[in-house]
């Protein structure tokens, strides 16, 4: 919408062909100037936290949860189950 405003915008006023498309004077205004001096402080800081954010290509492989092995548990009777599931 704000682009076909600032298109139009040397046949018709803001103001009008704002109310008719249903956006404010001020938004277009707001994005006019963003567009022209590029992105905000806010913007910036918000697009660098994002990148350091990211992890890297060499960083380790996830932790799946599990460990890669499981202890053994005893049984008093000696017939408890190992981390395999075989009887022991």
């Amino acid at each position: 919408m704000f682009r076909l405003i600032d298109e139009e915008k040397t046949r018709h006023s803001v103001s009008l062909m704002s109310r008719l498309l249903g956006v404010s004077r001020q938004g277009y205004y707001k994005h006019h100037h963003r567009t022209q001096d590029g992105p905000t402080a806010k913007e910036r800081s918000d697009t660098d936290l994002a990148g350091a954010s990211r992890p890297t290509t060499n960083a380790p492989a996830a932790p799946t949860g599990l460990p890669a092995s499981r202890p053994t548990w005893p049984s008093s009777t000696g017939c408890g189950w190992d981390a395999a599931g075989s009887a022991g």
